[in-house]
């Protein structure tokens, strides 16, 4: 199972590398860290400085019945991960973000969009970095031949960041635009 698991990661990443403008799954390397990132879209409270996607190993616990091991093992599985890391410009403390992952095949078409919902406190003026696991790709991978990733037909897929909301302690948020206020009442809802 942990093979399995493996290799479905493994297709997981060398699907997003084909459509990844990076092969470090970063947005474009930036000369000055506190410079916003480029292709974000955030109320004014935030700051997008960059983003990234990627891998960790955990831990799991695995239950296997009628192992002649035991019934429990611990297992190293492969978690896909995306982050963005914002800076407050407000005077308020911020304790929610409803955020999206965007990868772009050209300006008018998506590939696809994960929408996430950080409770984290980020105080006022300050830096942090969300964290998010993803848990499956809202499409189906394809296999990428090696002739298709050295001679690429079309343009590299774009990664985008849009923050569409911000919930602060006093219990006020700032939407990014009319359309979204659902995303506010997610955050307000727990």
């Amino acid at each position: 199972m942990n093979r399995r698991s493996n290799m479905n990661t493994a297709r997981i990443l060398a699907c997003l590398l084909c459509f990844s403008s990076s092969s470090s799954f970063t947005l474009s390397q930036q000369k000055d860290q506190n410079a916003p990132a480029q292709d974000t879209e955030a109320p004014a409270e935030v700051t997008i400085l960059k983003h990234r996607l990627g891998s960790e190993g955990r831990f799991v616990n695995e239950t296997r019945p009628g192992s002649q091991t035991g019934a429990m093992q611990v297992l190293q599985r492969s978690v896909l991960t995306a982050s963005v890391k914002l800076r407050s410009h407000t005077t308020k403390t911020i304790v929610g973000i409803s955020w999206y992952f965007i990868l772009q095949k050209s300006v008018n078409e998506e590939y696809f969009r994960i929408h996430f919902i950080s409770r984290i406190e980020i105080q006022p003026h300050r830096t942090r970095t969300l964290k998010e696991d993803i848990k499956k790709l809202p499409m189906p991978p394809r296999a990428v031949s090696v002739d298709e990733l050295k001679n690429p037909r079309q343009p590299p897929a774009q990664e985008r960041i849009v923050v569409n909301c911000v919930l602060f302690s006093d219990g006020s948020f700032s939407p990014l635009n009319d359309s979204a206020q659902k995303d506010c009442k997610r955050l307000t809802n727990p």
